[in-house]
Parts: C-alpha cells; sequence; structure tokens
C-alpha cells in the first residue's frame, strides 16, 4: 500500500529512519543476532567454509569481544564508502570521516559480533571481491593497533578478517560498510 494509501485509510506509515542522502543508496538486510556465546560462534564459522584470519581469531579472543545474551532482530544499512562520505579530504575517506558521516546521518555503529552473524547468515550472497566493513569500536589485535572485522568473498571463499581501522586509516570508495539502523522507540 502507498504512503498516499495508507493516509486515505487515517494510517500513517513508519517514516523513514535514513538521512535523505541515504535514500535508494543502500541496502538494508535484516539479521539476528546474540544468543550464541562467543566461542559457540567462532566454532559455527569455522564449521561453515569460511577461512578466518589470524588478526579476525584474535579479536574475537579478546575479552572486551562479547556476545548479546539474546538473540534479536537486527537492521544492518550496508553503503559504499563513496556513499557515505561522497567529497572526502583526501583522495580516499578516512575511517574519521566515514565515523563522522556515520554520526551525522543518525546511523549506529554495530556490535562487534553483528558481522559475524552476517556471514553466518548471509555470507554466501557476498559477490566475488565485495568487502564489507564493520562500523564498529575498534578491538586491539595483537600489535595493539586497532581493527575491525571485515568479511570479503576471493577466488578462495569466504573471509573473516580484522581490518586495520585508526581514525587517518585510507578507505577505497569501492568498499562497503555496515552500520545499525537506528531504533525507534515505541512507546
Amino acid at each position: 500500500m502507498t504512503n498516499e494509501a495508507l493516509d486515505r485509510k487515517g494510517l500513517s506509515p513508519e517514516p523513514s529512519r535514513l538521512h535523505p542522502s541515504l535514500e535508494g543508496k543502500v541496502r538494508i538486510e535484516p539479521i539476528r543476532h546474540g544468543g550464541i556465546e562467543k566461542y559457540d560462534l567462532l566454532a559455527d564459522i569455522t564449521r561453515k567454509p569460511v577461512n578466518i584470519g589470524e588478526t579476525a581469531q584474535f579479536m574475537v579472543e579478546r575479552d572486551e569481544f562479547s556476545t548479546l545474551p539474546e538473540s534479536q532482530p537486527y537492521n544492518l544499512v550496508i553503503t559504499r564508502v563513496d556513499v557515505i562520505v561522497p567529497n572526502p579530504k583526501g583522495p580516499l575517506a578516512t575511517t574519521e570521516e566515514i565515523d563522522n558521516a556515520r554520526d551525522e546521518k543518525g546511523l549506529q555503529p554495530i556490535p562487534a559480533e553483528t558481522l559475524l552473524h552476517f556471514l553466518l547468515q548471509k555470507g554466501d550472497q557476498l559477490q566475488m571481491h565485495e568487502w564489507i566493513v564493520a562500523s564498529m569500536k575498534p578491538l586491539a589485535a595483537s600489535d595493539g593497533n586497532p581493527f575491525v572485522f571485515s568479511v570479503v568473498r576471493y577466488d578462495d571463499g569466504l573471509w573473516l578478517v580484522g581490518y586495520w581501522a585508526g581514525p587517518d586509516g585510507r578507505w577505497n570508495p569501492g568498499y562497503q560498510f555496515a552500520f545499525g539502523l537506528p531504533q525507534v522507540n515505541k512507546t
């Protein structure tokens, strides 16, 4: 039913939770996250044909990596770097510019576990050489530097990797980032 038809019936459509600059330029991926302990989540990933990079493995095993106790629905907003930051200050957008644009456009950082759940539920849908990077609070890798999770499909299969995400890190405009869709307060 169109918004106009809903209005005629006295119903109001749910307003878009996306910033106008993002309308039609993102994909929304509904998934479930939470409800699985971190080592069980890692075991589920290793049972699939997924390669896990050393840094990603280390990140999951850190005390700072945790999972939500209950499974719940979650909407990921996936879009390209050049959509979220159409006019970077330099030739490539920085992590800081992406984080600032995320906040300005009302998107949310995702919990660290979320991209792992995406990989389990929808990883087989990734196209060859498609990158999705988690917009998340970075976790320290073994060298102490800030890293975020990324999933990618290469010729040798699906990968879960840790990707360096310092504030001045530079991002290919074709890479995609996963953000959280703003929540609606239903009171």
